[in-house]
């Protein structure tokens, strides 16, 4: 067993780590007594009625508490769950990802498990099209491959327990209602870039934690990005330089020193010569990397217009590229 006993209390203490935030969570010592694989329905329907006897609220609560605590979206608390699972059962095991599957449920998640010899695969509705995950449809909705033991993985040979949980209805949702606050070092970096032969020097900071958090979410729409906020680290630095930078200046040139920013104070490269593939950056993600392409800056714009001048924006996405519209009081930038 994976959980370390507290003496005399039948509970155990399973350690994990969510990103920069080190977690123990209090369990009952029961959840242990679970088969060991779910090779058949008789399996997955044996964990499921064993768990149910014990006192899962116990991680549900603290599983609440921690999701408040440290700003988790769905995503978020998805896995959170996964690694109190791992932390208690060793990662890539069955009974992690069932243990997921019960937990996403009694959360109120339309939360589908799908076995095979190759392992448990999660598979779950989401408001977003979440891109580069396989699916399986069922009653006409897609279920995403979002987790388990044999995550993002779905054979000729799968095997699907369909059955609804009641009043476990909600698809997950990808966006992000605030930012991540789950900790870790800050690291730094400075910004240079010139406007109207005016040289400027802006020091950031990151956190890792969030960059980590970011790096883990599947490609979805663009809205999610566009809406999303940096950690409280990065928004205090870059507010903080950038109040100093604009004091004195029109809208007009206010924005037009915020467009030069993010178009010269980063190296251009497309995502396939950077990720080998295609990746959207959050606004803080552009911050760290080396290289930005259009919608990497476009997102970060959108960000730095809103929260120093406080005007309305919209993302605009053409074939091949995507820009952002900004509302001026004042008239065009020129």
């Amino acid at each position: 067993p994976r959980g370390t006993e507290v003496a005399s209390s039948g509970l155990g203490i399973a350690s994990a780590r969510l990103y920069g935030s080190e977690l123990q969570y209090q369990f009952d010592r029961k959840v242990l007594d679970v088969p060991r694989k779910a090779t058949s329905k008789e399996e997955v329907r044996a964990f499921w009625e064993t768990l149910s006897t014990t006192d899962h609220r116990l991680i549900l609560e603290q599983a609440k508490v921690t999701q408040g605590e440290l700003g988790l979206n769905d995503w978020g608390y998805l896995q959170l769950l996964s690694r109190v699972g791992e932390a208690i059962y060793g990662p890539s095991d069955d009974r992690a990802s069932l243990f997921l599957w019960f937990m996403l449920c009694k959360s109120g998640y339309d939360a589908r498990v799908s076995y095979s010899d190759r392992g448990v695969t999660i598979l779950l509705p989401a408001r977003q099209v979440l891109y580069k995950i396989p699916f399986v449809r069922l009653n006409g909705a897609r279920f995403y491959a979002v987790a388990g033991s044999s995550p993002g993985k779905i054979d000729g040979r799968l095997f699907t327990c369909d059955a609804q949980y009641p009043g476990a209805e909600a698809p997950l949702d990808m966006t992000l209602t605030g930012p991540p606050q789950v900790g870790g070092k800050v690291q730094s970096k400075t910004l240079t870039f010139s406007y109207r032969g005016e040289n400027f020097s802006l020091p950031v900071l990151m956190e890792a934690g969030a960059l980590e958090f970011y790096s883990d979410y599947p490609p979805t729409d663009l809205a999610v990005y566009f809406k999303a906020e940096p950690s409280g680290t990065a928004a205090e630095s870059m507010g903080e330089e950038l109040r100093r930078v604009l004091k004195g200046k029109t809208e007009r040139e206010s924005v037009g020193l915020l467009l030069r920013l993010v178009q010269t104070a980063f190296a251009y490269q497309v995502d396939r010569e950077q990720f080998g593939r295609e990746r959207t950056l959050f606004s803080e993600e552009t911050l760290a990397f080396p290289y930005s392409d259009c919608e990497d800056r476009a997102i970060l714009f959108s960000y730095l217009v809103r929260s120093a001048l406080g005007l309305e924006v919209i993302g605009l996405a053409y074939p091949g590229h995507v820009a952002t519209g900004v509302a001026l009081n004042s008239g065009s930038i020129g």
